[in-house]
């Protein structure tokens, strides 16, 4: 979230009467360099969802809160959007488009949760990928 020494802003908008909502809600605003320092630690979450397991590029509340291995990551709705509004911010995802109320995705490499007993040897193939 943006504080008063933030001097680059990105204003994050996910419901938008562009995309066919009713109304246009406020701008989330970000400090934009600290949401582009961690920009790949937002990936590696966004990673672990089952929709980016499967190569899917759209997400929605449903979708964005299933794990790779098929659990709930969370069941409180805000704390989802809050994934969603850091999603945003680095430019992980579009705006929800009313109709369908899905949201579309780059392109995600799959990763594992740390917790995941098979972490260690995955992240040994991996970790050149994100330490660069």
């Amino acid at each position: 979230m943006k504080t008063d020494e933030t001097k680059n802003f990105e204003n994050v908008i996910l419901y938008t009467t562009d995309f066919g909502f009713e109304e246009t809600e406020n701008p989330i605003i970000f400090d934009k360099d600290v949401i582009q320092k961690n920009a790949r630690n937002i990936k590696f979450l966004f990673g672990q969802l089952d929709l980016v397991h499967k190569g899917q590029y759209s997400i929605t509340c449903e979708t964005g809160n299933t794990k790779y291995d098929k659990t709930l990551w969370t069941k409180n709705s805000g704390i989802l959007k809050e994934l969603f509004y850091l999603g945003g911010g680095a430019h992980i995802m579009s705006p929800f488009i009313a109709k369908g109320q899905k949201a579309g995705l780059i392109r995600l490499s799959a990763t594992l949760s740390p917790k995941d007993p098979a972490f260690p040897a995955w992240w040994e193939q991996h970790k050149s990928e994100w330490e660069a």
